[in-house]
């Protein structure tokens, strides 16, 4: 019943938000290379990266500091941010 529906719908609703879920989120924001830090060569891949969007060949998810499913100068900066630190 109504119950029953609810209850889809919310793991429908769940599995759809990890399934979006950006890849930076998953270990170090702006790792771009997964070595654990972010440094210069995460930098050099996000700036690679500037101006693709999801299903580019040069996309690269950890370089999408904000999720929406391309890379842009603000992410850039963000990863230049990070890797200063």
């Amino acid at each position: 019943g109504r119950e029953r529906m609810l209850r889809i719908m919310t793991m429908v609703l769940a599995a759809g938000f990890f399934i979006a879920a950006p890849a930076a989120w998953a270990g170090v924001p702006g790792d771009c290379d997964g070595n654990g830090v972010v440094d210069g060569d995460d930098v050099a891949i996000a700036r690679d990266a500037v101006g693709s969007a999801e299903g580019d060949d040069n996309y690269v998810a950890a370089a999408d500091m904000d999720g929406d499913g391309g890379v842009s100068l603000g992410d850039l900066n963000a990863i230049l941010e990070a890797s200063s630190q």
